[in-house]
C-alpha cells in the first residue's frame, strides 16, 4: 500500500495486522483520484471509516488543504497517525476516535463543511443506508461539493437523499463506487430527525 501520486508519491503506508480492517485497493483509489483530479488542491476534505488513512493521505499528497479522518476503531487511529507521520502530513491533518454519525451530527451542529467527503464502510455495513440518507451529511458537504463512497449492496435512487445526484458509479467485481454531487439547496427541509 503506497502513495500513488502526488507529494509523497511512492511512499510505502503501514498495513492493518486484523483482517476487519480493509485498505482501498490501488484500482479503485486511482479512480476516485482520477474524478477529482485538480479539485482536490485546496479542499477540505473528510474521510469516514478512515481506516490506515490510506485515502485521507492520498488527498493530501494531491494537494487538499486539510483532511479529518475518523474512525472508532483504537487500532486504526493509531494506523492512521503511524501513516501520518511518515508521510510528514500531521500538520494537514485531524485525527478523531469517534462513531462516524456522532461525528457528523457535531459538524452539523457547529456549522463545519467540507468540499469532499470519501467513505470506506466496513464490508456489510448495516447502516449504509442510513449514512446515504443523512441530511446532516448533505447539510456538512459545501455547494457542488462530492460524497464519494465505496460500497456493496447497490444503492438505489430511493436509498439516499434527494439532495445528492449521483453522477458517476463503476462497479470492480462486487466493490462499487459511487460518487455523490451536492446538488442545490432542498427547500421546506428540517435536518433534524435522521442521526
Amino acid at each position: 500500500m503506497r502513495v500513488s501520486a502526488g507529494e509523497k508519491k511512492g511512499t510505502k503506508l503501514k498495513g492493518p495486522k486484523k483482517r476487519d480492517i480493509r485498505p482501498t485497493t490501488s484500482i479503485v483509489k486511482e479512480f476516485i483520484f482520477e474524478f477529482l483530479r485538480e479539485y482536490i488542491k485546496g479542499k477540505k476534505v473528510l474521510d469516514l471509516f478512515a481506516g490506515t488513512g490510506n485515502l485521507g493521505i492520498e488527498a493530501i499528497s494531491r494537494g487538499a488543504k486539510s483532511v479529518s479522518f475518523i474512525d472508532i476503531s483504537k487500532h486504526s487511529i493509531h494506523l492512521i497517525n503511524d501513516n501520518l507521520k511518515k508521510t510528514g502530513f500531521e500538520k494537514y491533518a485531524n485525527v478523531f476516535k469517534t462513531n462516524v454519525f456522532s461525528f457528523i451530527s457535531r459538524a452539523f451542529k457547529d456549522k463545519i463543511k467540507y468540499d469532499i467527503v470519501l467513505t470506506d464502510p466496513p464490508f456489510k455495513y448495516k447502516d449504509l443506508y442510513k449514512l446515504c440518507k443523512s441530511e446532516k451529511l448533505y447539510a456538512i458537504i459545501q455547494k457542488g461539493g462530492y460524497f464519494i463512497i465505496e460500497h456493496y449492496p447497490k444503492i438505489e435512487k430511493r436509498s439516499y437523499y434527494r439532495g445528492f445526484e449521483l453522477i458517476k458509479f463503476k462497479s470492480f467485481g462486487g466493490n462499487k463506487i459511487s460518487i455523490f454531487k451536492k446538488v442545490e439547496k432542498i427547500e421546506n427541509s428540517s435536518i433534524s430527525r435522521d442521526i
